[in-house]
């Protein structure tokens, strides 16, 4: 198994095997005041070998502080996709794509400073950390 991609975005949500994203790709944000609760979501696309399929495995999405603290740490089953429709040839071997979405709402950062979304699958990090930077809005803006 292996994590194809993640991004941040405003909003996402899975529907018809595809990741519908709003707002993706930011890396920082801006708040009147700290704490703050973030407003945004973690999609992600895994790539499954069939072999992998029958196992069940986990996936932990964190945030991490810039000392390593963990402000959030959600964990759940990596969900199964569908069966292929009737009278579609997959090759055996053929890999398996699985959209996520996480909604990250909730979540309380307690100061501005930079911070790290980290994400795992059965305890390894297959993918890099994405950099959250959280500053304050400037006066009128």
């Amino acid at each position: 198994m292996k994590i194809d991609w993640v991004i941040l975005a405003t909003a996402a949500e899975v529907r018809d095997d595809l990741v519908h994203l709003l707002g993706g790709g930011w890396n920082y944000s801006t708040y009147p005041a700290f704490p703050a609760e973030l407003h945004g979501a973690v999609a992600a696309r895994l790539i499954i070998d069939p072999s992998e399929l029958a196992t069940t495995h986990e996936m932990r999405i964190e945030i991490r502080d810039s000392a390593d603290q963990s402000l959030a740490d959600v964990r759940f089953p990596v969900p199964m996709p569908r069966p292929a429709p009737p009278g579609l040839m997959i090759p055996q071997d053929w890999a398996v794509h699985v959209p996520i979405a996480v909604n990250l709402s909730g979540v309380v950062i307690p100061q501005p400073g930079q911070y790290r979304v980290v994400v795992s699958i059965d305890g390894l990090y297959l993918h890099d950390p994405l950099p959250m930077l959280c500053a304050l809005q400037e006066p009128g803006s």
